[in-house]
């Protein structure tokens, strides 16, 4: 009867598997010969030694024996595509296989039967989720050197980005809007720079759209250039300008023996923005605003 038995081992072993000891659960028989238990318990460790072997450390210390401290750690996993998987129990859950476009990924099931794709031809899967930090956490990035890391990006406890070692950006990156800066660290986009190099429109009103008028005060809303003349042969025109919100710095300052060969007083200068400027003339003026980039003079 051992010897059908074998053959039969053999025979399966040369056309279905790699195993060099075959596991039949159907021996030994009923019937079989008691005085042969002592081979069937030395196959069936062999079988199950085989077949552990194809994922764990099965290497012999000595001849038969299989004690070596690290027998039975795993030296890979290799997971074949379940038929099925049944409800996860409590606490628990389940990695698995499950074919993609024809690849198998790899496949995540906790106790409440949520399913996540973990990988992806290659690369692991991830969302939004997966990419959160934590308040005021950085994204770490490995140095230069290999030996440590550096902080790149956080969101800090104002809910506001930073960034760490992070020194340039790369070319073309763009701010949310065009709107200007409100702070000195903020960052100024090309919109603002250029509106801040260039003149805008000449205007000859204020912002209301009232004529600019003599000994009126106006604060300026950005930098500009004022200009102001009158028609007098006599008399004199001032120009002043200063933080103070009623400015007496003199910029500018044209009296009668120093008008041009119209008998015409002016006066011009920079003004910046947010001081307060006032024309004082002997005789009606007019004036005219030209801003550097936006802005106006407002009463």
């Amino acid at each position: 009867m051992k010897r059908w038995i074998l053959l039969i081992s053999l025979l399966t072993l040369t056309f279905a598997s790699a195993f060099t000891t075959t596991l039949v659960t159907s021996v030994p028989g009923n019937g079989d010969d008691p005085r042969d238990t002592a081979t069937y318990i030395r196959d069936t460790k062999n079988a199950y030694q085989e077949r552990l072997d194809v994922d764990h450390y099965f290497y012999p210390s000595a001849a038969n024996t299989y004690d070596d401290a690290d027998t039975g750690k795993h030296r890979y996993v290799t997971i074949k595509e379940p038929n099925s998987i049944a409800s996860v129990n409590p606490d628990e859950f389940v990695l698995f296989t499950k074919d993609v476009n024809s690849i198998a990924e790899l496949h995540w099931r906790d106790e409440s039967e949520n399913e996540r794709q973990v990988s992806s031809e290659g690369l692991f899967l991830l969302d939004q989720q997966d990419l959160t930090l934590d308040n005021n956490s950085y994204l770490l990035a490995t140095d230069n050197a290999g030996t440590g890391t550096v902080n790149v990006i956080k969101a800090t406890t104002g809910d506001e980005l930073q960034l760490g070692a992070v020194t340039t950006l790369p070319d073309g990156s763009k701010l949310a809007t065009s709107a200007d800066p409100n702070a000195d660290a903020e960052i100024a986009c090309k919109k603002y720079v250029d509106d801040s190099v260039s003149l805008g429109a000449r205007t000859f009103n204020d912002s209301d759209t009232a004529a600019l008028a003599n000994n009126t005060v106006y604060q300026a809303t950005g930098d500009g250039f004022l200009c102001a003349w009158g028609d007098s042969s006599n008399g004199s025109i001032i120009l002043y300008s200063d933080s103070g919100g009623t400015p007496t710095t003199v910029i500018d300052r044209m009296a009668a023996a120093a008008n041009d060969y119209n008998g015409r007083l002016s006066v011009k200068g920079f003004i910046r923005s947010g001081d307060y400027v006032k024309v004082v003339s002997s005789t009606a003026i007019t004036a005219n605003w030209i801003p550097i980039g936006s802005g106006a003079l407002t009463k």
